[in-house]
């Protein structure tokens, strides 16, 4: 996927009434994890990217990037959490820390 590790975890399709506002069929995302990922190669909070389905599926033997079109990233250092207090040492950040991650995404109709 054109959005690389930050689009290559789950995926969920997208309701019609939003497809045409989001520019695809399905979205795909992913968070990081001290667990499985690198926080400087994954999305230091969620991530979202549309795509269309039908593209990969009318094309799957010649494509070789599906194209995305980003909806939400966070990269270092503009993520939701501050590089210096990746942990939440201080408790200032009620939202996100280094060690947290969304196991999927959806839009709900």
């Amino acid at each position: 996927m054109e959005g690389q590790s930050y689009a290559a975890g789950w995926i969920s399709p997208t309701p019609v009434e939003w497809q045409s506002a989001l520019g695809g069929t399905h979205i795909g995302g992913f968070t990081n994890s001290t667990a499985r990922a690198l926080i400087y190669s994954t999305s230091v909070g969620p991530a979202a990217f549309a795509f269309n389905a039908t593209d990969v599926l009318d094309n799957s033997a010649s494509i070789s990037d599906i194209p995305t079109t980003e909806l939400l990233k966070y990269t270092l250092p503009n993520g939701l959490v501050p590089l210096e207090d990746l942990y939440n040492s201080s408790g200032t950040n009620d939202l996100w820390t280094h060690a947290s991650e969304g196991s999927f995404g959806m839009i709900v109709p």
